[in-house]
């Protein structure tokens, strides 16, 4: 079980992101690196496996579970002599899942336990909504229509990004309840929340 530090936030949820084809950004043994080049199962797979190596036990109770994908679609805007130049984003795993009651751990813990950098961890606030939240995440609908393009701003880094629409079938479910199952239940309700486009001020509304 990995060392806890004292009054430092501690979170139950397990969730992040790290560019698939960065291998120095993830600090793996070379047998674990191999599975960057093989997708996000062989990828979620070592993450669970780290996860369990530290005694760490993911919650797979009612609707709760563990789920990876790539975004590999994904597009960044930039506005270059008054011209719009949309460049592809470097594909991205996420990983997302909740562990047991009582095995809160810091964000640098994770970081550590799961061999990425801890600015690649997600510090999520907990909430009525959280989990749902970082669900529909891992397949944009709340950002885009399924197959297209939604243009909004990152909240991370304020560049405006084009989010894709993907499939929830393509969506990795490593432990638990089914992600299409949820998404499914969800697809409605996420679809209401979906965001409006901005424009590449990041200011106007752009038609849906």
């Amino acid at each position: 079980m990995a060392t806890h530090r004292k009054g430092q936030p501690e979170t139950l949820f397990v969730s992040f992101e790290n560019k698939v084809g960065f291998p120095q950004h993830w600090h793996w043994s070379p047998v674990e690196l191999a599975a960057l080049d093989q997708g996000a199962e062989a990828i979620g797979d070592v993450v669970m496996g780290r996860l369990a190596a530290a005694g760490l036990t993911v919650d797979i109770s009612g609707d709760n579970g563990a789920y990876a994908f790539i975004h590999d679609r994904d597009l960044s805007r930039s506005v270059v002599n008054g011209k719009v130049v949309d460049v592809p984003e470097q594909p991205g795993f996420h990983f997302f899942a909740k562990l047991v009651d009582g095995q809160q751990q810091t964000y640098q813990n994770l970081a550590d336990i799961i061999g990425v950098n801890e600015p690649q961890v997600d510090h999520v606030k907990p909430g009525r909504y959280t989990r749902d939240n970082k669900l529909s995440y891992l397949c944009h609908v709340k950002y885009a229509a399924l197959g297209k393009i939604g243009w909004s701003r990152d909240e991370k880094t304020g560049r405006l990004v084009g989010r894709y629409g993907y499939d929830p079938a393509e969506v990795v479910t490593l432990a638990g309840r089914p992600y299409i199952d949820i998404a499914a239940e969800r697809w409605t309700a996420w679809v209401r929340g979906r965001r409006p486009e901005r424009d590449p001020s990041g200011q106007t509304p752009l038609a849906v």
